[in-house]
Parts: structure tokens; C-alpha cells; sequence
């Protein structure tokens, strides 16, 4: 069946839309992040279901919007069937996902749970929080980690749709966060310089978003990079120079350093995720006056270290045991910020006990 709107392959009823997105890298370009938007701006809201082929390659920044857009993404498995990007729940056919009926049950097909060939990748999650001035540039979390995750002579670049191909430019980009507020979001990508041995260079790709808040603007950054040019016993030492540099030269409220499997070309897969490996938290000072704790002693009991200058501190917690998927070392610091009052909810602003 043709249609005239792009990316609309076909429809179920009157309120659901199909997408079949048979690409080897699935990325957010253009199209599709106008297409998605189209769907929800409707005035009877239709369910977008984006259909991939098993297999394919997901962009950081596709795997993070399509799950902030709330669309479903299934997989065309080789098995004549589908299933869920994440969960693994798998149905004869696409129906089953369309209508309001019980969930498909989860696949218990030893296929389906078997990772092909992927690789430790780091991801980063920061979150910063800027004055609203004019004086604000945007984008220098961004250089850090190139810095210090990245080899010399990397090339940065950006865009609003991927691929992001804008030579790097913080004061542009700035300017155009401050027309598209209260929220605007970024392609951020890198790659490094090719081995001499002819090897594919590092590799960065996400993120960045802005929005307005209360007390001025939040810039987030979600990352995934293949340190190609380092060795795995190599990374601590990197991502531990980032996030203290993140905490000494800006005013970060959180960051966490993470360990998965992804692809050599910084992609994820879209099958079967393994539970991440925590690798370290900032929290930096505006967290740390938040929570109310004591900065020195936090960073005392769980062996870290103080950020930041002046009077105000952040704390920098290493969390790698050498186990893989231990969140041993996050639960007892997480339990040390929570308290006795409940500090966690408290910040997020829940009515419960975190």
C-alpha cells in the first residue's frame, strides 16, 4: 500500500502505523524524527510501531528517542515472527502488538537470547546545570570527554538529525538551543584518527539536550564510546580524568560511567541488552547541597574523592569491582546519600521512600 506521508509503510485500523526500517545502522534522521512528531501531533493520537530487521544496528541517540517518544520497535526475527526491542516478548505477528489485548509472552527461544559478536562499549550520562545568561556557552562537557576519552586529533561534530556532520561549534550551537527552548536535543559524533595498522579509529555518538528549568537550563548528555585506541585495563584511568574534570570545571548535578556490549561502530544491538556494569558516579556540588550529606565524608566511607573548588565539593565514587553487572558498590553508596529521611525521594521529588 502507498502513502503520501514518508516513513508511513502501512497501517493497522485506524489508529496504528507501521514503519519498516530494514537498514543495516537504524538512525534518527530527519524523516523519521519529523514523521514521529506527526504522529503524536495528531488530533486522534496514532500509535507509531517501527519494525527492524534482526540484526541491525541502532544509533545511541535512535535507541534513546524512540523510547522517549513511547512508539513500540519491534524486531523481525528469523524465526517468522516478532518480538520487542528490549523485553524479548515475541508474537506470530505484528497484530498482537497493536491491539490493547494481553501481551505477547516473553520468548524463551534459545536463538533469540544468544549475543552475536559485540564488544565492551563505555556509556556516559551527565547532567549539568547552567546560569540562563547570556554569557552561557554550551558544549564544554562534550570536550572533556573528547579529551580524555578520545586520541588526539579527533573530529567532533554535531547536528539536530543524524548523521551529525557540523564542524564542531559551541557558540553556534548555543544560539540555536536559546530559539528552540524550553527544550531543543543535539547529535553529538566523533571518530578519531584510522590506526596505522589500517584499524577504524575511536568512536563517539549520542546526545546533548537543553532545557529550561526553574533556576535556569539543564544540558544532558547521553554518550556511547568505543575507545578503540585504549586497552580495557586502560579505561579507568580515562573516564576517571573525564569526571573529574567534568567536576572541577563545571557544575555538574550527576554523572555515571557505565560498561556494556555494543558494536565497533558505537551502535547497539537490537536484541537481547546485558544488565550494564556501573563504573563510576560524580555527584557534583549542586547534588551533593541537595542531598545535604557531607561531601568529605561520603567520599571517605566509599573511597573517593573530593571535586569541584572553593568551598562547595562534589564526590567522584569509583563502582568497578571486577565483577561484571555488580551494582553492589552503587546500592551501598546510593544507601549512604539516602539517609535517615529519605534523601533520594526527597530530590526527585517523590511522595514515597525511594
Amino acid at each position: 500500500m502507498a502513502h503520501p506521508i514518508p516513513y508511513l509503510d502501512d497501517g493497522i485500523g485506524s489508529d496504528t502505523a507501521l514503519t519498516f526500517l530494514d537498514e543495516p545502522v537504524v538512525s534518527m534522521d530527519e524523516g523519521l524524527s519529523a514523521y514521529l512528531h506527526a504522529m503524536r501531533a495528531r488530533t486522534s493520537p496514532t500509535r507509531a510501531i517501527l519494525v527492524l530487521s534482526h540484526g541491525a544496528h541502532l544509533t545511541p541517540a535512535f535507541d534513546r528517542f524512540v523510547d522517549v517518544a513511547g512508539c513500540a520497535v519491534l524486531v523481525k526475527d528469523p524465526y517468522d515472527g516478532y518480538r520487542t526491542l528490549r523485553s524479548g516478548r515475541w508474537a506470530p505477528s505484528i497484530d498482537a502488538f497493536a491491539t490493547d489485548g494481553p501481551a505477547p509472552a516473553a520468548s524463551t527461544v534459545p536463538p533469540h537470547w544468544q549475543l552475536d559478536t559485540r564488544i565492551p562499549v563505555l556509556g556516559l550520562s551527565v547532567s549539568l546545570f547552567h546560569p540562563a545568561r547570556r554569557s552561557t556557552v554550551l558544549g564544554r562537557c562534550a570536550e572533556l570527554v573528547v579529551e580524555h576519552l578520545m586520541p588526539p586529533d579527533t573530529t567532533l561534530s554535531w547536528g539536530r538529525y543524524e548523521p551529525a556532520g557540523a564542524p564542531w561549534n559551541p557558540k553556534d550551537m548555543t544560539t540555536l538551543a536559546r530559539r528552540g527552548m524550553p527544550s531543543i536535543t543535539f547529535m553529538l559524533a566523533a571518530h578519531g584518527p584510522n590506526g596505522t595498522d589500517g584499524t577504524d579509529g575511536s568512536v563517539l555518538s549520542g546526545t546533548l539536550s537543553v532545557s529550561r528549568t526553574s533556576t535556569g537550563l539543564e544540558e544532558y548528555l547521553e554518550l556511547v564510546i568505543n575507545p578503540r585506541w585504549l586497552t580495557l585495563p586502560q579505561w579507568s584511568s580515562h573516564y576517571m580524568a573525564a569526571l573529574s574534570a567534568i567536576g572541577t570545571v563545571l557544575k555538574p548535578q550527576f554523572a555515571l560511567a557505565h560498561r556494556t556490549l555494543g558494536y565497533a561502530d558505537g551502535c547497539l544491538p537490537a536484541g537481547p541488552r546485558p544488565v550494564p556494569t556501573p563504573l563510576a558516579v560524580l555527584i557534583g556540588a549542586p547534588g551533593i547541597k541537595q542531598l545535604g550529606v557531607d561531601a568529605a565524608a561520603v567520599a571517605t566511607q566509599h573511597h573517593g574523592s573530593l571535586t569541584g573548588t572553593g568551598r562547595r565539593h562534589g564526590i567522584l565514587v569509583p563502582l568497578e569491582t571486577g565483577t561484571e553487572a555488580d551494582w553492589n558498590a552503587l546500592a551501598r553508596l546510593l544507601t549512604t546519600l539516602d539517609g535517615t529521611g529519605g534523601n533520594l525521594a526527597r530530590v526527585l521529588g517523590s511522595t514515597e521512600q525511594a
